[in-house]
């Protein structure tokens, strides 16, 4: 992975949160063929409250990663606060943020009963769906 020079605190905005702008981006993680992700493209505006709702195996972890730079995309572009995100330096882009993994629990709701309670509290609801890979943006 080649690191950028941009230090993330030198160019955040002042307000929390960040802009992160996928666009068409594809991923498989080293070693592998098959894409975890393919041709995902969505836009999460700063303070924007998200959720990630899918099956297991469905992209999900692999998104985040990608968001704080554990691995490089293969194709497309990933943009945070307006600059490619491969212009940061990693470290300094992981400082600011924070991933929390949930442990896994099984709730006796389908995704089409948890996705609506969501987007009730006033949430977006990003929904990958594992035989498309592509993003369903409920707002």
């Amino acid at each position: 992975m080649m690191d950028g020079t941009l230090d993330y605190a030198e160019y955040a905005p002042k307000a929390n949160g960040m802009d992160i702008v996928f666009e068409n981006v594809s991923f498989s993680y080293p070693k592998k063929t098959e894409n975890v992700i393919r041709d995902v493209t969505f836009t999460i505006k700063q303070g924007q409250i998200v959720v990630l709702v899918g099956l297991n195996g469905s992209g999900k972890s692999t998104l985040f990663k990608l968001i704080n730079r554990l691995y490089d995309i293969r194709s497309g572009t990933v943009f945070i606060d307006g600059h490619p995100i491969a212009s940061y330096i990693a470290k300094t882009l992981q400082k600011a943020t924070a991933m929390h993994y949930q442990t896994y629990t099984h709730y006796p709701l389908s995704i089409y009963e948890k996705v609506p309670r969501v987007c009730r509290l006033g949430m977006a609801a990003l929904t990958l769906t594992p035989w498309s890979r592509q993003p369903l943006l409920n707002v």
